[in-house]
């Protein structure tokens, strides 16, 4: 099995949402895979899939392509294995959940990590992820990215549904129990785990607003096969590397050592 995932301008700097997504589902089932770096300019090499975009996921004879479709294939073709929706009404909320994570959180996401996200690039993809990109956006990189401070603020308003309902129920999908697919997000010592979102070691540069003081935010997964770290929101602490963390942020930095291009990662915010 060999699945097509992007890369940035190393082979083990993952970001793509639609990729991890696949992963994460490989992972629950069981199943390995050969991941294949692919950068934005390289259409030529998924061209057998008709394809312009990853994932791509290579089964045998048989090549899928787009997650949803990718996540569908295993759970029929795999139906042995553990479930990623649990049944039909699960997965009837897990596609809600992917439209509300692409259409309104992973977008407020990306205006928040866009600078430091087109600075992690491959070269070779940098002119083309801009044009295309303020095509699509109708303004520059710079002028569509927002500040951190009102990007949080953004993204915790976009929270709402999901924290009003976690206040009544411990899930998302069901009362006791939880499929990844179906549920991306947990309730989790009163905290929210957050992992659909997972823009491979980013180290994101939050300002407090004050002159001079300011933190780095990288994220690293932990070894396979362990427990994957977590950056807890926090209020008056200090970051690891000796910057006061903005506390209009919340946020802890927190590093381990580099990862394997397959391994996990939580980032657990409190909202």
């Amino acid at each position: 099995m060999k699945l097509y995932d992007l890369a940035g301008a190393d082979n083990d700097l993952r970001f793509s949402p639609n990729c991890w997504r696949i992963k994460m589902a490989l992972e629950h089932k069981g199943l390995a895979a050969e991941t294949v770096p692919w950068r934005f300019v390289e259409k030529d090499a998924i061209a057998f899939s008709g394809q312009k975009a990853v994932p791509v996921l290579v089964d045998g004879d048989k090549t899928v392509s787009d997650s949803w479709a990718i996540a569908r294939y295993l759970e029929s073709t795999y139906s042995n294995r553990p479930t990623l929706f649990g049944g039909p009404e699960g997965e009837g909320l897990a596609l809600f959940v992917k439209f509300w994570c692409e259409q309104t959180l992973n977008r407020t996401i990306l205006r928040i990590i866009l600078p430091d996200l087109f600075t992690r690039l491959h070269e070779k993809d940098k002119a083309y992820f801009r044009e295309s990109r303020e095509a699509r956006f109708g303004t520059t990189l710079e002028r569509y990215a927002l500040p951190a401070e009102e990007g949080v603020s953004l993204f915790r308003d976009a929270l709402s549904p999901m924290r009003a309902t976690l206040q009544r129920q411990p899930y998302l999908a069901e009362r006791n129990r939880i499929s990844p697919i179906t549920s991306c997000l947990a309730r989790s010592s009163g905290r929210v785990q957050y992992r659909p979102w997972l823009w491979w070691r980013l180290a994101i540069q939050f300002s407090s607003g004050v002159s001079g003081c300011s933190t780095r935010l990288q994220v690293l997964p932990a070894a396979h096969g362990a427990a994957a770290p977590e950056i807890v929101a926090s209020n008056n602490s200090s970051g690891r590397e000796g910057h006061r963390v903005p506390q209009s942020l919340n946020v802890i930095p927190y590093s381990i050592t580099r990862p394997s291009i397959d391994q996990g990662v939580r980032l657990t915010l409190k909202i």
